[in-house]
């Protein structure tokens, strides 16, 4: 009896002291070091135009219509702007532009999204939006991990014209972690390009760019949605140590759900 009782205290200590040992590595693990994203500049706008000509009279003389409209971001701070450009006049139909961003730049990385869409009115007319969204900015102290995933439709009629910047470089040189060339397939009832690429910044300055112009007459509409996330690569000994307390929070809810054993009393004995 006492040597199965001297087994029981030798196996609980064994347990305690490694639950122990356990919590202090939690306990007095470094934390994960911050990552430090510093942005130096942004350039963010929408701009929508319109442009309507007529034939007018006999002998036909041509009339121009026009309109520009443009919004920019007046800092880093979150930017929500849609403009829509639409000429006006008493006699004539006319067409619009119309485009818009929502956009913020944070320690976490860069979002942004909007909608557009544009119709001319007269033969000859046309329209045409864009949108802009750079940042310049710094990956200090650690390497940063980036997650990018991207949808960017098309207009649904073609002919027209479409000029797309979307990269990510380092500006000191050196080959950039992505450069998109959107390929568009269709998705529904529309063509979409939708991607996602991931790797490590090292330390330094990189730009972010993505700039979209489209310029076409016939009646279209889409939008776009883009995000790319950055955030610190755990250090390998952090790995280890959070995998620790992940077993020792483990083995604590499996104790708690499992019945002390028991041990039978003797029976027989006098």
């Amino acid at each position: 009896m006492r040597t199965h009782r001297f087994a029981q205290w030798v196996h609980l200590w064994v347990r305690a002291h490694a639950a122990l040992t356990l919590a202090s590595l939690c306990l007095l693990a470094p934390p994960a070091a911050a990552q430090t994203i510093t942005y130096t500049s942004q350039e963010r706008r929408v701009e929508a135009y319109v442009q309507e000509r007529y034939l007018i009279g006999d002998p036909p003389v041509q009339k121009i219509l026009e309109d520009r409209k443009s919004d920019e971001a007046p800092g880093f701070g979150a930017f929500n702007a849609t403009v829509r450009a639409q000429p006006t006049d008493a006699s004539l139909a006319t067409g619009f532009s119309t485009v818009s961003q929502h956009s913020s730049l944070g320690s976490s990385g860069v979002n942004l999204s909007g909608t557009w869409s544009g119709e001319a009115a007269s033969l000859d007319g046309y329209y045409e939006f864009s949108t802009l969204t750079q940042a310049n900015f710094r990956v200090a102290d650690e390497p940063a991990r980036f997650d990018l995933a991207y949808r960017i439709d098309r207009p649904d009629v073609l002919p027209g014209s479409r000029q797309t910047d979307f990269y990510l470089r380092r500006v000191d040189g050196g080959t950039p972690p992505f450069e998109i060339n959107p390929v568009y397939r269709q998705v529904g009832n529309r063509f979409t390009a939708i991607g996602s690429r991931t790797g490590v910044l090292e330390p330094g300055p990189y730009t972010f760019r993505f700039y979209d112009l489209i310029q076409n007459d016939p009646s279209t509409s889409g939008g776009y949605e883009i995000t790319l996330l950055l955030a610190p690569v755990p250090e390998p000994g952090g790995i280890a140590v959070a995998l620790l307390c992940a077993g020792l929070a483990a083995l604590r809810r499996h104790r708690r759900t499992i019945p002390a054993e028991t041990t039978p009393s003797p029976t027989g004995m006098n």
